[in-house]
């Protein structure tokens, strides 16, 4: 049946708006609703951050940001975020938050990474840096605008959000067709244009938009495009603002589930990856579900175990960190030893009651500590093999039964250095012991930042069976309490130089002492807190652990 003619003229007016329209998303360029984070752009805003007020008027936030800086440290304890200087400029911070726990231990300080997420607050901070948060952050050692993706969910959430309030509040008088919709990347600049664009509003312009048979071109994009479920299933029916219904609720974060198929091979090289919501992944009910996690290395494998998802190969808009080639090589804990991982420890104080000042950060490379100090039992098979002096409590050149799995008390320096060489290690520095005890978090006690007698082996008269308490966050026992322990360091002032001659094993005085012990207070168990002794002086008191350098 031919078509009348009105009804042929409104079809071609309509093809020739929606490729008008193309051409104009086309001339407008790459710009995307992206901020890139340097410390020019932050400068030019930093003159309206003078009240709260003026910080709640910033129309920045809720964008996607990228930008480059040097990892500084990982702070927070339920909620940790990754600090970040800005590259070339000293006085603007980021901080990255909502990273995965196995990307904040593949960090190195001193190093440069890439980073994008969502902008969510630019403030003074109280040292006079101005800091600026990212949430839904990812991080990367190449260069390119990485997003994760619930920040670019979270971003077109947002927009849809937005655009719905618009039409609510009487200022969109215009419905924007699924064609002329802009990407979660679209500026403000690009999206108002888009939304003064003539669209189907009229009875007559919905028949035109129905009939017309040409598909409109869809804008170009510079950065990662954002796949939701929300947005498949609007490609595939018309806007419910056009027929007067009401807005669809947005997603929500939740994970993604993924239906197994015949075809869900690894595709080659040059072929872009597949977004798990596409109509190609999509199956009738009966197949089975498996939902997909990231793992460490970047594969993914599926929760059934039998049948696994292929891993596909890495795409640019989600980079996962590599470990080195060493780090791979070790492993959390060998032979009773735990790995503590390269990083920096707060080393002394700045209170005017502590002697141990001026406090300074120092760096300590990967190594392994014992997870218990070195027990009788431990220190006899010493002595038996070797022949080398019991301590004086024990009897008959054995220790007391009852004491088998204690520590080892009243031996010098010189007996630990003859027992760890022995054992292929040898003592910690004072500054590797204080980075393993403090723990990742820098904590005061081994335990937290808050005494407590019931988790440490303090304000009492007799030594503990070793691991009687909690360990702390390296996996490490009696770390504060119990005995003190010797390191392999020469007692000199701070701040603490490793190449001074302080741990030269040859070299004459006193040596430090760290941990506290089962009888010292709550001020003498902090993890700061140094002792000395002559090296080859022992008491009830000391005890040690070994330490030994990563492979």
């Amino acid at each position: 049946m031919e078509k009348p003619l009105g009804l042929r003229l409104s079809l071609v007016l309509g093809t020739a708006l929606l490729v008008t329209s193309g051409i104009q998303w086309a001339q407008q360029g790459t710009a995307t609703d992206e901020v890139e984070l340097t410390g020019d752009w932050i400068g030019t805003i930093e003159p309206q951050l003078a009240s709260p007020a003026e910080i709640a008027k910033l129309d920045i936030y809720d964008r996607l940001a990228f930008g480059s800086g040097q990892f500084v440290r990982v702070e927070g304890k339920s909620r940790k975020s990754a600090v970040f200087k800005l590259t070339g400029q000293g006085e603007f911070r980021v901080r990255l938050l909502d990273l995965p726990e196995f990307d904040l231990k593949l960090l190195s300080p001193r190093t440069e990474y890439h980073f994008g997420g969502v902008l969510s607050k630019i403030d003074r901070a109280g040292d006079g840096h101005t800091e600026v948060n990212i949430t839904y952050a990812n991080v990367s050692e190449v260069q390119g605008r990485f997003y994760s993706r619930q920040a670019q969910e979270f971003v077109l959430r947002t927009q849809q959000l937005k655009r719905q309030n618009e039409r609510i509040e009487g200022q969109a008088t215009e419905a924007i067709s699924p064609s002329q919709k802009p990407s979660a990347e679209a500026s403000p600049r690009s999206e108002s244009t888009a939304a003064r664009s003539p669209g189907p509003s009229s009875p007559k312009s919905q028949a035109d938009a129905a009939g017309s048979s040409t598909p409109a071109p869809s804008p170009p994009s510079s950065g990662p495009k954002p796949s939701t479920r929300a947005e498949s299933q609007k490609s595939q029916k018309p806007d419910p603002d056009v027929d007067g219904e009401e807005a669809p609720e947005p997603p929500k974060n939740r994970p993604v589930l993924k239906r197994r198929v015949e075809s869900d091979k690894p595709p080659a090289e040059a072929e872009p990856v597949k977004d798990s919501t596409s109509p190609e992944l999509r199956q009738s009910p009966g197949e089975d579900d498996v939902v997909i996690y990231r793992r460490r290395e970047g594969s993914r494998q599926s929760s059934t175990g039998a049948r696994s998802a292929p891993p596909p190969p890495e795409s640019p808009d989600r980079p996962v960190l590599r470990r080195n080639t060493a780090d791979r090589q070790e492993e959390k804990e060998v032979d009773g030893m735990m790995l503590i991982p390269d990083g920096y420890v707060s080393l002394g104080s700045d209170e005017a009651s502590d002697a141990e000042r001026p406090q300074h950060r120092f760096r300590v490379k990967t190594f392994y500590m014992d997870k218990h100090e070195v027990t009788n039992r431990d220190y006899k098979q010493f002595c038996d093999a070797t022949g080398h002096p019991v301590p004086p409590y024990w009897n008959n050149k054995s220790y007391p039964m009852e004491l088998e799995t204690h520590p080892v008390v009243q031996v010098s320096w010189l007996d630990a250095s003859a027992f760890a060489r022995w054992a292929g290690k040898r003592l910690p520095t004072e500054a590797e012991w204080e980075r393993a005890a403090k723990g990742p978090n820098s904590y005061r006690y081994a335990y937290g930042n808050a005494y407590d007698p019931q988790k440490a082996n303090t304000n009492k008269q007799k030594t503990s069976a070793v691991g009687s308490y909690p360990a702390n966050e390296f996996g490490l026992f009696d770390m504060t309490g119990n005995v003190l322990e010797w390191t392999s360091s020469l007692f000199g002032p701070y701040p603490y130089q490793d190449s001074d001659g302080r741990e030269d094993a040859k070299a004459a005085g006193p040596r430090v002492l760290r941990g506290g012990s089962h009888s010292s207070s709550e001020t003498d168990a902090r993890c700061l807190v140094r002792k000395k002794e002559l090296p080859d002086h022992g008491s009830p008191l000391l005890g040690f652990r070994c330490a030994r350098n990563a492979s």
